[in-house]
């Protein structure tokens, strides 16, 4: 299922950053929220969602799955420290891989678009964007995620 895209860690994150309930406002989302995806993502929302997919994508290349994986962090005054405990490289890199995609949301907030959420696939056309090449600025500062 889709839905081990929103990793319990990943929906809280999301909700405690984004003011969102992960569920009902992104999955489903655009083309690439909650879903592996297709297609040229639809905003600047869609595209956190898609260098997301890919960092997850990067770290199974390590036999790291960001899907399964369970981590702890910290949330205080508004930031999100990954590592709090001591955890495995794979718990801290699929951390760092949701706070940034989540801090990209937050920054996107202002062009979230509702006629987005539930997003049928059959409208996730053109051509679907490779991993890790530029994407338009909204989400320039997420590119750190592969660094």
């Amino acid at each position: 299922s889709f839905l081990t895209l929103f990793v319990l860690e990943y929906q809280k994150m999301i909700k405690q950053v984004t003011g969102k309930g992960a569920i009902l406002s992104y999955y489903g989302y655009g083309c690439y929220c909650g879903s592996k995806g297709k297609g040229e993502p639809k905003d600047a929302t869609d595209w956190c969602c898609h260098i997301h997919n890919c960092c997850y994508k990067k770290l199974k290349e390590s036999d790291c799955h960001g899907n399964t994986k369970r981590y702890d962090y910290a949330y205080k005054n508004g930031n999100i420290i990954c590592g709090e405990s001591l955890g495995s490289w794979c718990e801290e890199q699929v951390c760092a891989c949701d706070r940034n995609a989540v801090f990209c949301l937050e920054k996107n907030l202002d062009t979230y678009n509702s006629r987005f959420v539930r997003y049928r696939d059959s409208k996730c056309t053109g051509s679907t964007p490779e991993c890790y090449r530029g994407c338009p600025s909204p989400c320039q500062s997420f590119n750190g995620a592969f660094n």
